[in-house]
């Protein structure tokens, strides 16, 4: 018995460390991505556009 119980602590440690730091870990990271995720399409979009306007201007009489 006292074996089982030595052996069934870790367990316990590990399910209560889980809950307590994975989840909001989880979530902060989730958070995080669809963060990053519009942050770096804003970005994107924005080269994009500075990329067009440049090409747009560098062409003016040419056509492609």
């Amino acid at each position: 018995m006292k074996r089982f119980k030595h052996y069934n602590l870790p367990l316990k440690l590990k399910v209560i460390f889980k809950s307590i730091f994975l989840m909001p870990l989880k979530s902060l990271l989730s958070y995080l991505n669809i963060f990053l995720v519009s942050f770096l399409r804003k970005v994107l979009i924005s080269f994009l556009k500075v990329g067009i306007d440049s090409l747009e201007g560098e062409g003016e009489g040419e056509e492609y």
